[in-house]
């Protein structure tokens, strides 16, 4: 599966929905200050496994969204193997979800670890999002 935007999504690309500066799926994460969520779950979203709260995100140019400010950390409050996850407004309204595999798997997001343990800080290293 491929990352597939809500109607939520969708309209705010669309219609250049502005929050704060930036306008489109970006300003409808946080844009420049940041504060959209990134939740990780198990298949289907049936168990939350992590939230991450995105830092500042940069408009690198092209569509390209990426995460600029200091990587963000979360403990995962249940434990499970990670296969989906959704990008969220810092509201928080669902704007799209994709599918979570270990690096190289060709999931929408990648992970070293799918395994999440409650026991273990998970660090969301890079942020990267491709407008079409």
């Amino acid at each position: 599966m491929a990352f597939a935007k809500t109607t939520a999504g969708k309209e705010a690309c669309s219609a250049g929905t502005t929050v704060s500066t930036v306008g489109g799926f970006m300003g409808q994460l946080g844009g420049t200050a940041g504060g959209g969520k990134i939740i990780v779950g198990t298949a289907a979203m049936g168990s939350t496994l992590a939230t991450w709260t995105l830092p500042a995100l940069t408009d690198s140019g092209g569509g390209l969204i990426t995460m600029s400010g200091t990587p963000p950390v979360a403990t995962p409050g249940n434990a499970g193997v990670a296969a989906a996850y959704t990008t969220n407004t810092s509201v928080p309204a669902s704007l799209g979800q994709g599918t979570v595999t270990a690096t190289g798997g060709g999931g929408d997001m990648t992970v070293n670890n799918t395994t999440f343990a409650t026991t273990s800080n998970v660090t969301l290293s890079t942020f990267t999002h491709q407008e079409n």
